[in-house]
């Protein structure tokens, strides 16, 4: 490692010092927005009934998706993303949004803002889905995908 990296990772640990020591104090930091408790919870999202082979498209870059056959014919999505604890970050995390189309559903969460630092706590970010059998599944965008029963 050379010694300008080190002295990067200093210079950015005292950024990092600083934004928190501000923070305590009752102001502000501005290295990416502001220092937050995290403690996301995920939206309940209601069954759809869509018929037997709706077009489902799923947009969740940061998601690992799981993909599975419904047992009652119904589009069902399940939100499993848990954010506990400290970041620094200029917006809260985006809840999942499910819009009916004319063939089918799209499932989509926002893009996560581009300024957070995660400094302690863990996250765990993934969606569940389950469809009818004859549903076209079409994944846009995910950070893995588990797809059973699904041809």
């Amino acid at each position: 490692m050379s010694r300008g990296s080190i002295l990067a990772m200093l210079v950015a640990a005292e950024l990092v010092v600083v934004s928190v020591a501000i923070y305590s104090l009752g102001g502000t930091a501005t290295l990416a927005g502001r220092m937050h408790r995290v403690a996301f919870a995920a939206a309940p999202l209601a069954p759809l009934s869509l018929g037997t082979a709706p077009h489902i498209v799923i947009d969740d870059e940061d998601s690992r998706v799981h993909v599975g056959v419904s047992s009652d014919g119904q589009v069902h999505v399940r939100d499993l993303t848990k954010l506990r604890g400290f970041n620094f970050s200029n917006a809260g995390y985006p809840q999942l949004r499910v819009t009916r189309t004319d063939d089918g559903a799209f499932i989509q969460r926002a893009k996560t803002p581009s300024a957070t630092v995660n400094l302690i706590g863990f996250s765990t970010e993934a969606i569940e889905v389950n469809v009818p059998a004859g549903s076209r599944i079409e994944i846009v965008r995910c950070a893995g995908a588990d797809v059973t029963g699904i041809t």
